[in-house]
């Protein structure tokens, strides 16, 4: 049996999720037709590639945000807002990682992007000049 694109495979959930039935219901039919098909091996990448359609048609972006601390929801607003501009997308989906070897600052990536105003990058550009 041809194996199917995961892109094809990924295309088609978000059609499927698009209908009326319900959310089990559809995962459930999905999930089915990937091992009837012997292709639940490539769910890791279906569901990447859905993540990526899904968000060019809802116009979202996931960012992911590293600290070594809880920041306030003040800072995560003004990081979200500065994702938003830069990425030029409606919404933008914050996904959190504590880090503490980060030291203090923040690091943050989305799609191409990755800053890193973190104190640990800080402390290694310094090094690196002496």
């Amino acid at each position: 049996m041809k194996k199917i694109n995961p892109t094809i495979y990924a295309e088609f959930l978000l059609r499927l999720l698009e209908r009326e039935d319900s959310l089990e219901s559809s995962c459930h039919k999905f999930i089915s037709i990937l091992a009837r098909n012997n292709q639940l091996s490539a769910l890791g990448t279906v569901i990447r590639k859905f993540s990526k359609l899904y968000n060019q048609k809802e116009n979202t972006v996931d960012v992911e945000i590293e600290s070594p601390f809880v920041l306030s929801e003040k800072v995560g607003q003004k990081l979200n807002e500065l994702v938003r501009v830069i990425s030029g997308k409606d919404k933008v989906v914050p996904k959190y990682n504590i880090k503490p070897e980060l030291l203090s600052g923040v690091r943050f990536s989305f799609e191409d992007y990755r800053i890193d105003g973190s104190g640990k990058r800080f402390l290694e550009n310094l090094k690196s000049e002496f």
